[in-house]
């Protein structure tokens, strides 16, 4: 097995980024649209990413990022891995999602309903980040210093594996095929 180093990973995750960028763009312009609406899209857009990644990777060991960068994801011996694996791969970025909704709710319904709505979107954001909690921000740096630590661990180790390659059980290969 050729193990997939920190670049090409970071390729694969690029597209990956690149593809799920019109979800990105739809969720911010809905997101300043109304109070009500900003409310409705939290949980499906919470989902999005993390179903994305499990059913890609439990169904065919790779993401359409990791398709085109030729590399998959299996276990340690070189079998598939299943939703099982692909979920603990995300589990801890999800858990990270979660309390980063949790603390967004907790400043939207903090805010006024008729200042957010008669807010420009600038506007509207900074009484979101004004209404957050502290453990929000205290979240969002240990979310960073997570992924810090992934690519830490992926850079000095022989197989080449991240914290969540660890927790799955998983390592990232270079495929032979174009498509697999």
């Amino acid at each position: 097995m050729q193990y997939a180093g920190f670049w090409v990973r970071s390729g694969a995750f690029l597209v990956d980024g690149l593809i799920s960028l019109p979800l990105v763009f739809l969720y911010y312009y809905l997101l300043y649209f109304s109070w009500n609406t900003a409310v409705i899209i939290q949980i499906p857009y919470l989902f999005l990413w993390t179903a994305y990644n499990i059913y890609f990777l439990g169904r065919w060991g790779q993401t359409i990022g990791k398709m085109a960068t030729h590399v998959k994801v299996t276990r340690l011996d070189g079998s598939p891995i299943g939703y099982k694996q692909a979920f603990l791969r995300h589990v801890v970025d999800f858990a990270f999602a979660i309390i980063g909704k949790i603390s967004f709710f907790v400043a939207l319904f903090s805010v006024s309903r008729d200042a957010f709505e008669i807010s420009a979107w600038k506007e509207a954001n900074t009484l979101l980040y004004d209404a957050s909690p502290y453990w929000g921000f205290w979240a969002e740096h240990a979310s960073t210093i997570w992924i810090l630590s992934e690519m830490v661990v992926l850079l000095f180790n022989k197989k080449k594996r991240a914290l969540h390659d660890f927790i799955a059980g998983t390592v990232v290969i270079k495929t032979k095929d174009k498509a697999v």
